[in-house]
């Protein structure tokens, strides 16, 4: 059976033709890649009830689980962290319940039936080029469910496919604007605490999220050599504030201004038992809405707009971008799943990325021209 895997930033198909493994094909878009899956996917055999409809004329009953069970079923017992469950959970709840699809049996179900549903999805974000918050969620359900269906044998193609519905487009209709170096260090001098500062700080210049913030431990700041390592973080979801790996379970270790290193170096002589540096008066743990309240605090002290901490972020890679670092450097420095999500975040940033390389081509080539010339 061919099988689809995520391979870096494409996807990548294994396949058999004839018994023998032939080469992996390679695509950049998943749709690509699930169109080329299904042509190498033998059509599924009729049913009996099918094959007594195809010569009396009749329609057999459907025996289909209904769509709305399936893609419950498949959320629950589906190998997903907390907050993705929780995120698939609310999706069903705020846009596929009491729906005219969601009761329909899956072998019913056209592509025009998906075509009506998604036409009738309320948005609640708005994004370029006519994508939503909420259609993007319901499409990313909507394919899960629809391919899982084929790959199980119920139905012989996605309608979503059939529908030909392109996934919405995530890019933001206006773009983050990313504080300055003298703007994050008005917000951190603004704060009530050392532990605010450091906050703030450590999100403006190293670019954590929230949630990592409250994770960072005594352990995971090395003054001497300036790093930090960002093995676990602070998460709110359904089972409550806990703490869990970062964000994709991706741990990393940065380079950081020594300053602050030094300064969390001294300020973690006061971590809690279990080794945490960032935590609330009574040792409780800091996730990301916490450190919301601390950076909106800050700002309004400074008497500026509302700053939302995951915007300290947006300004790190700003700042990174502009003393230099090109986008592979800075996915890894904030801890991206891949380079597309860099790009897609902040592919304005990076538009002169090559100039530096074009430079180079373009002296070396004069230089050849040049020595032409001379001879």
């Amino acid at each position: 059976m061919p099988w689809k895997e995520r391979k870096g930033n494409r996807w990548r198909i294994l396949w058999r033709k004839d018994g023998k493994k032939q080469p992996p094909r390679y695509f950049k878009d998943e749709d690509d890649a699930d169109h080329f899956l299904d042509s190498l996917r033998a059509p599924r055999p009729l049913t009996s009830a099918e094959l007594v409809a195809r010569f009396s004329g009749k329609t057999p009953a459907p025996r289909t689980p209904k769509f709305i069970d399936y893609t419950r079923d498949l959320v629950e017992t589906g190998d997903i962290g907390q907050g993705t469950k929780d995120g698939y959970r609310s999706t069903i709840r705020n846009h596929l319940e009491g729906t005219a699809l969601s009761d329909m049996r899956l072998a019913e179900i056209t592509a025009q039936d998906v075509r009506s549903y998604w036409s009738k999805i309320t948005p609640r974000k708005t994004y370029d080029r006519g994508g939503d918050g909420a259609k993007g969620n319901v499409y990313t359900l909507l394919a899960k469910s629809f391919n899982q269906a084929v790959w199980d044998g119920i139905i012989p193609i996605s309608p979503l496919k059939q529908a030909r519905i392109k996934r919405p487009s995530k890019k933001r209709a206006t773009e983050v604007e990313p504080l300055s170096i003298p703007e994050v260090e008005e917000l951190a001098a603004a704060t009530v605490s050392e532990r605010d500062r450091l906050a703030i700080l450590v999100g403006g210049y190293c670019g954590l999220r929230g949630g990592e913030v409250g994770g960072l431990r005594k352990r995971d700041i090395n003054a001497k050599d300036c790093r930090l390592t960002i093995m676990q973080a602070v998460k709110r979801d359904s089972a409550g504030v806990h703490v869990g790996l970062p964000k994709g379970n991706k741990t990393r270790t940065i380079i950081i201004p020594c300053s602050i290193a030094l300064d969390l170096a001294e300020f973690a002589k006061g971590a809690v038992s279990d080794g945490r540096v960032f935590y609330t008066q009574d040792g409780g743990l800091i996730d990301h809405i916490k450190t919301n309240k601390i950076s909106q605090a800050a700002a309004k002290k400074a008497g500026r707009e509302a700053v939302n901490f995951h915007s300290l972020r947006h300004s790190c890679a700003s700042l990174l971008a502009s003393k230099g670092a090109d986008s592979v450097a800075v996915s890894r420095y904030l801890g991206h799943a891949n380079i597309e999500t860099t790009l897609r975040l902040y592919r304005h940033l990076f538009e002169d990325e090559g100039q530096d390389l074009a430079d180079r081509m373009e002296r070396g080539r004069q230089e050849y021209l040049d020595q032409i010339k001379a001879l």
